[in-house]
C-alpha cells in the first residue's frame, strides 16, 4: 500500500465540502475529505463501524477515551451520554461528534434500551499520509502510535462547513430519512468489517482495503453535505424562529412559577445547554435574565392595576421572599416597587 505520487486529482464543490480522487500506486483509486478552512486534504483512516446497543438502567458503560473522531447517530429512543464529566441527553435522531480523545460512556433509561450507529475514524492531512510507511503492523498489532501522530484533532465544526452547538450536529429534520438510508447502504455493504475494521482488513486484498477507505469517505461526505449550513440556511432559520417563539411562550406562560431550566428544556424536547447557547445568541440575553425582566414587567402591572401588597405581589411571581422581589425589581427599574407604585399616583 505504498504511495507514491498523485497521478491525477479532480474536486467536486459541493457546499464547501470537496471529494477529491487519488490514484495510488498499486491499488487504483483513494478518496480524500478536502477542508476549505484549513486548505488541506484529508485521508479517512476508519477504526471501527457498528450499531451499538445500550440496554435500560444498566450502569454506564466504562469510561473510554478514544484517539480518533466518534461519529454517532441515535436511531432509537433515547439515553444519556457523559463526556469528561458532562452530561449530556441523546434523544432519537440526535447526532453527535466527539473530539478525539475525550472521555466518554453511555447510559439508557428508555424500554428496552438506546440504540445508535457509530463511526470512528481518523483524519490524517494528505502530505502528512503521503510521507508515511503504511505499515502492516498497524493492523496486526494495532499500534496507531504514527497516525495519531499526525492526525487531526480540531472539532469538525471548524474543518468543514457543519453547524454544531457543542457536541450536537444541527441539520434539517426533513433529511433524517436519507440519513439513515446513507447509514443502511452503508452497513450493507460493509458488514464484514464491523466491530473491528483493521482486523478484518488482514488478509484482505489492498483494493478491498482501498474500497472501504472510499466507502467510509463517501459515507461522511454525504452526511456532511447534508448538514451543510449553506444547504439548509432557511430551513434552518425557519426552525429557529420557531424555537425563539417557542421559548418566549413558554417562559410568559410560567411567569408566575420559579425559573428551571430542566422543566423547561422536557417541554420543549431539547438539550439545556443548546437552549442556553441558542437564547444568547438570538437575543444577547441569557436565559434567566430573560425570565427576571418577564416577572418584573408582570410585577409592574400588578403595581399598576391592582392593590395587591407588594409582599403578595412577590408571593404571585414565585420570589422567595419581598426583599428577593425589591432588589431584582430596583436593578431593572432602578426604584423599589414602593416609589415605582407612588409615582403612578
Amino acid at each position: 500500500m505504498a504511495i507514491s505520487c498523485f497521478i491525477g486529482l479532480k474536486r467536486y464543490n459541493i457546499d464547501k465540502l470537496y471529494i477529491a480522487h487519488i490514484h495510488m500506486e498499486g491499488i487504483g483509486m483513494e478518496l480524500s475529505l478536502y477542508s476549505r478552512r484549513t486548505n488541506r486534504y484529508y485521508f479517512m483512516l476508519p477504526i471501527c463501524a457498528n450499531y451499538t446497543f445500550i440496554s435500560r438502567n444498566t450502569d454506564y458503560t466504562n469510561p473510554h477515551a478514544l484517539p480518533f473522531y466518534n461519529f454517532v447517530v441515535v436511531v432509537e429512543r433515547d439515553g444519556t451520554m457523559l463526556d469528561d464529566g458532562r452530561l449530556y441527553p441523546l434523544r432519537e435522531r440526535d447526532i453527535v461528534i466527539l473530539q478525539p480523545n475525550k472521555l466518554h460512556t453511555y447510559a439508557s433509561e428508555s424500554d428496552p434500551g438506546m440504540t445508535f450507529f457509530t463511526v470512528n475514524f481518523c483524519l490524517i492531512p494528505q502530505d502528512e499520509y503521503m510521507e508515511m510507511e503504511v505499515n502492516p503492523n498497524w493492523y496486526i498489532e494495532e499500534d496507531f502510535s504514527e497516525p495519531y501522530m499526525v492526525a487531526e484533532t480540531a472539532p469538525l465544526g471548524n474543518l468543514f462547513d457543519i453547524k454544531m452547538t457543542d457536541i450536537y450536529v444541527h441539520y434539517d429534520s426533513m433529511h433524517w430519512e436519507q440519513i439513515i438510508h446513507i447509514i443502511s447502504e452503508f452497513s450493507k455493504s460493509s458488514l464484514q468489517y464491523y466491530d473491528n475494521i483493521f482486523k478484518k482488513w488482514l488478509n484482505d486484498s489492498p483494493d478491498t482495503t482501498c474500497r472501504f477507505c472510499n466507502d467510509s469517505t463517501t459515507l461522511l461526505w454525504g452526511l456532511f453535505s447534508l448538514f451543510s449550513r449553506k444547504g439548509h440556511a432557511d430551513t434552518l432559520a425557519r426552525e429557529e424562529n420557531v424555537l425563539l417563539t417557542r421559548i418566549t411562550g413558554y417562559l410568559e406562560e410560567n411567569v408566575c412559577e420559579k425559573y428551571s431550566l430542566k422543566k423547561m428544556a422536557q417541554y420543549l424536547n431539547y438539550n439545556p445547554n443548546y437552549l442556553c447557547t441558542f437564547f444568547v445568541s438570538r437575543t444577547g440575553m441569557t436565559l434567566g435574565e430573560y425570565f427576571n425582566q418577564l416577572k418584573i414587567t408582570r410585577a409592574c402591572r400588578y403595581l399598576r392595576d391592582t392593590d395587591k401588597p407588594i409582599s403578595e405581589i412577590a408571593t404571585t411571581l414565585g420570589f422567595s421572599s419581598p426583599n428577593h422581589f425589591s432588589c431584582n425589581f430596583s436593578a431593572i427599574k432602578k426604584m423599589p416597587p414602593k416609589q415605582y407604585r407612588r409615582q403612578l399616583y
